[in-house]
């Protein structure tokens, strides 16, 4: 249990709620400054407005793309891990951002609409199909930001070695190359990570899987993951690490658990939770 909740930093457990919280934040500074702008200028052109009006407007729009940022992030993701080709994901792009940008036009009409009933006063959106035609340009901008900023984290995460889990390009040029001394029957040898098909938690032990044989490390699995996470190796077990370079295939064994068989004929086991974040490392997107 220990393992399961201490092997990765908050950031690297969540990278998805992390890209999240940073593009919210991002967004909220710009509705806040756009709020004190629009107050500014309405009051120094002697314009009677409530005080709250420009707040309401620029926190309900915040608010609206908060929420659809959600499921844009969670299908980003997605076609990641799908790795459907450019052509099809732009195609699917197109369509997600105008229903990103009608879902969150719907969530700050309703907001408004409520804030104004509740200072007995009425809301008009406008015309709705040129009103949400100039919305979409402002959401679009949103929208390919966001795309941009997902896209800019996975490449900046790959090359820090700290995705989660790692890549098989993550190890930089000027990274050296792991080694372990495992006893041997003519005493201690050297085992490179290089030379890893997989590593395996035996207890107090890890099992580094080679080509024909395991040799036993008395070492935590986190330390060794610490120590393999930059040369690209990938979590997909709360037990089990893979070389990403020694992968063949992703099934199911004859039971239906989700399997990673590696180039030596060994199945790694992998959880449902990992294989999305394991076939994206694999498609290097």
């Amino acid at each position: 249990m220990a393992d399961r909740m201490t092997d990765k930093r908050p950031v690297e457990r969540n990278p998805l709620l992390a890209q999240f919280a940073v593009l919210i934040g991002f967004t909220l500074l710009v509705a806040v400054i756009n709020g004190a702008s629009v107050t500014t200028d309405l009051t120094n052109r002697q314009v009677e407005f409530y005080p709250w009006e420009p707040w309401c407007w620029e926190l309900s729009s915040w608010l609206g793309s908060a929420v659809m940022i959600i499921p844009v992030l969670c299908f980003d993701a997605w076609s990641v891990a799908a790795r459907l080709t450019w052509v099809v994901r732009l195609g699917l792009y197109a369509l997600v951002s105008v229903l990103f940008s009608a879902g969150h036009v719907a969530i700050m009409i309703g907001l408004r609409s409520l804030i104004y009933r509740l200072h007995h006063d009425h809301y008009s959106f406008g015309p709705v199909l040129s009103t949400w035609l100039y919305e979409y340009r402002k959401d679009i901008a949103l929208f390919v930001f966001a795309i941009g900023l997902f896209y800019a984290w996975r490449r900046a995460s790959r090359r820090s070695g700290s995705a989660p889990p790692g890549t098989p390009g993550a190890a930089t040029s000027d990274s050296k190359e792991p080694a372990f001394l495992a006893p041997g029957r003519d005493g201690e040898m050297l085992i490179r990570a290089s030379e890893i098909h997989w590593v395996e938690a035996q207890g107090n032990y890890v099992a580094l899987h080679l080509e024909k044989r395991a040799a036993l490390v008395r070492q935590p699995l986190k330390e060794i993951e610490g120590r393999l996470r930059p040369f690209g190796f990938l979590r997909t077990h709360r037990s089990a690490l893979i070389n990403p370079r020694s992968v063949r295939a992703i099934r199911r064994d004859e039971l239906g658990d989700l399997k990673v068989e590696l180039k030596n004929g060994e199945l790694a086991p992998l959880t449902a939770g990992h294989k999305a974040s394991v076939v994206s490392a694999l498609a290097g997107d």
